[in-house]
């Protein structure tokens, strides 16, 4: 049950980490930045709720895609990545 928990955690850790790289590469080209102005994401959404549960903080008002991008990577990015569940000892056979 551990080893899956760790296994689970790291694959999650990981596809958060390919979604934010991503997410910085759409309309890279675009000189205007015009995603940091569009709607905040659903994704973002449930990040900043969750730090804000977690650490007991508002979110700034009013926030756009660019300001959720920032605050949240000020506030350490997504709660459930900040620490990782314990492995459990390598299995010996014999």
């Amino acid at each position: 049950m551990k080893l899956g928990l760790a296994i689970s955690w790291e694959f999650a850790r990981d596809a958060r980490a390919r979604a934010t790289a991503d997410f910085l590469a759409h309309d890279a080209d675009d000189l205007r930045k015009v995603w940091r102005k569009r709607q905040v994401t659903p994704l973002q959404r449930y990040d900043i709720h969750l730090i804000e549960m977690r650490l007991g903080i508002e979110a700034p008002k009013k926030l756009r895609r660019g300001t959720a991008h920032d605050w949240i990577a000020k506030m350490a990015g997504h709660p459930d990545f900040w620490t990782p569940p314990a492995r459990p000892p390598e299995w010996k056979i014999g």
